[in-house]
């Protein structure tokens, strides 16, 4: 299939372009430019101005702490004690995850997985990651291509974002139900190749 990516590859869909940044990013850089002892009061954003208390921070931290094998109670650096006892969690946080968290998994996919220069978005699941790649990178136009037995969480996710009309099916040989690459290969040397080919691996759901 070649070496070289599809001109609209990793293209930035054409809703994402259209969002408005939010209004708390621009609010920030005007308060950061406001003259120095001038009030300025933002109606960006409603935050508390109090934090929980200690005792409960404090707790909380206990809980979440890793427990060894004699029972000792501890955490690790960059732990879930540092992050309740900074007081980070009883507010919005960074949209791409806790920073102690985000760099603890870019380190490990550089360790374990041989991929550095990556960055790391956490999110609640695999089917909030899938939504957001397809809101970020397919357009309703774009063609996707699900091999069958598809995860239906994938589709869902298709349906839901208008592109249920631009799906591909693509076959697996039923001997070891392995994607049909050669199918593959004429859907991408055609004039309207898909954007985005979804693979599971191991396969959901047949395990393969």
């Amino acid at each position: 299939m070649g070496d070289e990516l599809h001109p609209r590859a990793l293209a930035v869909s054409r809703r994402v372009q259209a969002t408005a940044p939010p209004v708390i990013v621009t609010t920030k850089q005007l308060m950061a430019a406001a003259p120095s002892g001038r009030p300025v009061l933002s109606l960006a954003q409603g935050v508390v101005h109090w934090r929980p208390p200690p005792a409960a921070t404090a707790a909380a931290a206990e809980l979440m702490a890793v427990v060894d094998g004699q029972g000792d109670i501890h955490s690790s650096e960059g732990g879930m004690r540092a992050v309740f006892g900074g007081g980070g969690v009883n507010s919005y946080g960074p949209a791409d995850g806790l920073p102690a968290l985000v760099d603890a998994l870019k380190q490990k996919i550089a360790d374990k997985n041989g991929l550095h220069g990556y960055e790391v978005m956490v999110t609640n699941g695999a089917n909030q990651a899938f939504v957001n790649i397809m809101l970020t990178l397919v357009d309703s136009s774009d063609k996707v291509v699900l091999f069958t037995p598809y995860y239906f969480n994938h589709l869902m996710a298709l349906q839901m974002t208008g592109g249920a009309d631009s799906v591909l099916l693509g076959p697996c040989h039923s001997d070891n139900q392995h994607p049909d690459l050669g199918w593959l290969q004429q859907q991408l040397a055609g004039p309207d190749p898909p954007k985005m080919v979804v693979i599971v691996n191991p396969c959901n759901p047949t395990g393969v």
